[in-house]
């Protein structure tokens, strides 16, 4: 992918490879969406090296919890970003974020025990580069591996890392579907979870933001249709025990197999036979 330019001033070159950069992250999702792994890893490094982004993963030592009375090592994402200015870093107006509940023993994110180190992570600057970037990254980790306890720490900690702020509506939206899917599993963030995709399922008929600033990054993040969400957060209520919250959802989707599921899982064998019939 070679960039010609005419007048190299110092803005043409920076936005030329910015738009390189964003060309890359797309190609990516057309190399995983054919399994080609290595191909889309390549592109996602090429990619970060067009954007010149300074992002890697390191181990701190912290405590997940609030009543945590030990350091054990704890997965945080390094950001080396100078202070800028402009409207790309000009935050949205649209966040639907969920938190814990108040009684929930886990802390929104790990808490690193030098308190310099804290600070200093807390203080980095992100850019909706770096989001564009990480959504790639996590796109690609969660298709591309398997789905162990690992992967999904190491999706948390770029999600939670890139939270921090918010520039776009569906970036931000993204980010935080990203963060749902690793924490479905999660006995103590299943619930938080579940409210999460709801939000972003009822924000699809929002009338703001328009079309145009939703549209904005649309190809470069690869954001789910409104069926495939919907159907995955039925498939968290049938793991969560809300069998007919699911049926519902199941019902509206028209996937009739799953309809008939819960209903025999619930115990509505009359209304299953006779939702057979009719179909």
């Amino acid at each position: 992918m070679d960039v010609r330019i005419k007048d190299r001033d110092d803005n043409t070159l920076k936005d030329s490879l910015d738009i390189k950069g964003y060309l890359e992250i797309e190609k990516s999702f057309y190399h995983i969406r054919y399994y080609n792994y290595k191909q889309c890893t390549e592109m996602i490094d090429k990619a970060k090296e067009s954007l010149h982004l300074d992002i890697s993963l390191t181990g701190k030592m912290g405590r997940k919890t609030k009543y945590q009375d030990f350091d054990t090592p704890v997965l945080v994402v390094n950001v080396n970003n100078p202070q800028q200015e402009g409207e790309q870093n000009k935050k949205a107006e649209y966040q639907n974020n969920m938190t814990l509940a108040d009684d929930n023993p886990l802390l929104e994110k790990p808490r690193l025990t030098n308190e310099e180190e804290e600070k200093q992570f807390a203080n980095q600057v992100i850019t909706i580069k770096d989001q564009l970037y990480i959504i790639t990254l996590l796109n690609y980790l969660k298709r591309g591996l398997p789905d162990e306890d690992i992967n999904r720490e190491i999706i948390l900690s770029y999600s939670n890392k890139a939270l921090k702020e918010s520039f776009d509506w569906l970036v931000y939206s993204k980010l935080l579907l990203h963060r749902s899917l690793a924490e479905d599993k999660s006995t103590k963030k299943i619930e938080r979870a579940l409210l999460q995709i709801e939000a972003l399922c009822n924000q699809y008929n929002d009338r703001s933001p328009l079309p145009y600033e939703r549209l904005k990054f649309f190809f470069m993040i690869d954001y789910p249709m409104i069926f495939n969400m919907k159907k995955h957060y039925a498939e968290l209520f049938m793991s969560y025990g809300a069998v007919m919250t699911a049926c519902d959802i199941f019902i509206e989707l028209n996937m009739w197999e799953h309809t008939l599921k819960c209903l025999y899982v619930a115990n509505h064998g009359e209304d299953a036979k006779k939702l057979e019939k009719e179909i």
